[in-house]
């Protein structure tokens, strides 16, 4: 055991992980005792807006004469979600249009209790899973999926939210998608 894990080994179970005081301490002589490079979260920008929608097409020509464009930069749909998505790349950021695929699905339950608007803040950070790792021990409550997981798949990269209820009724997304120059 290096001199630096040995001085984390210490601390640790000197004060005991409970007791610090500082729990961004504790995160960081985790990771050395792990043996890993301590890199703190990074959110590198606000990666996407979503708007949840009763009608998507709808939706589309109300917003699309506002941001400029004929039609999203990407249509899609995300099964796992139970959403359908017009994305838009607008000023570096990511404004989606969100309808539910399901009567049952999240953003049909979004919309039945807020109404349509505002639903989703997307951070892109550099790793979704030390990013919920930290911020659990930082106090922030993860909505997990029906099987339990904190993160969810998203091709090739993934992401998670945090509960509205700890960050003023904001529903904060975390996802490490990597956009190409011309999306992001």
């Amino acid at each position: 055991m290096s001199g630096l894990k040995a001085l984390a080994w210490v601390v640790l179970h000197g004060l005991g992980v409970l007791r610090m005081v500082d729990v961004s301490l504790s995160w960081i002589l985790l990771q050395v005792l792990r043996g890993e490079d301590y890199k703190r979260m990074r959110i590198n920008k606000i990666d996407h807006l979503c708007i949840a929608v009763r009608n998507l097409e709808q939706a589309m020509e109300v917003w699309e004469p506002l941001i400029g464009k004929s039609g999203p930069d990407r249509l899609y749909t995300h099964e796992p979600e139970k959403i359908r998505v017009a994305r838009y790349h607008v000023g570096g950021i990511g404004l989606e249009l969100m309808e539910s695929t399901s009567p049952d699905g999240p953003v049909a339950r979004w919309i039945e209790q807020h109404g349509e608007g505002l639903m989703v803040l997307g951070l892109n950070v550099d790793n979704t899973r030390q990013a919920v790792q930290e911020l659990e021990l930082l106090g922030y409550p993860f909505i997990p999926t029906s099987e339990g997981k904190k993160t969810r798949p998203f091709e090739d990269c993934e992401f998670a939210f945090i509960n509205p209820g700890k960050l003023n009724g904001v529903l904060l997304e975390l996802i490490d998608f990597r956009w190409t120059e011309s999306e992001a």
